[in-house]
C-alpha cells in the first residue's frame, strides 16, 4: 500500500516501513532460530551448531534495529509536535515584545 500511491511516500511512511520491516525480519530469524534449535537437540551435528550462532547473531542484530526504528519514530513525533509549539511560544513572545516596543515608540513620539 504504500509503494503504490504517491502520497504516501513521506518521511513518517518511510519510518513506518522500516519499522514493521525489522519486526517482520525479528519474527522469521526468530522462527528460524527455534527451528535450528530443534534440530541441534535431536542431534548434535556441529554444522547445525554453527547456522545457530549465525541465526542468534541475525536475531539480535534484527531485535535491535527495531528498537532504532522505534526511537526513530519517537523522534520524529517529537519533532513534529514539539517544534511547532515551540515556534508558536516564539511567535507569541516576539509579538508581546513588538507591541511594547511599538508602545513605548508612540509615547515617545509626542514628547
Amino acid at each position: 500500500i504504500f509503494f503504490s500511491f504517491r502520497e504516501l511516500r513521506c518521511l513518517r511512511h518511510k519510518i513506518h516501513i522500516g519499522l514493521f520491516s525489522t519486526v517482520c525480519l525479528a519474527d522469521i530469524s526468530w522462527i528460524s532460530t527455534a527451528f535450528v534449535q530443534s534440530l541441534i537437540q535431536r542431534d548434535d551435528n556441529l554444522h547445525a551448531i554453527n547456522v545457530w550462532c549465525i541465526s542468534q547473531v541475525i536475531l539480535r542484530y534484527f531485535h535491535l534495529t527495531t528498537f532504532f526504528w522505534m526511537f526513530l519514530e519517537g523522534l520524529y513525533l517529537l519533532l513534529q509536535i514539539q517544534l511547532p509549539l515551540s515556534l508558536a511560544v516564539f511567535n507569541h513572545l516576539h509579538c508581546l515584545n513588538e507591541k511594547k516596543i511599538s508602545r513605548g515608540r508612540q509615547g515617545t513620539q509626542g514628547i
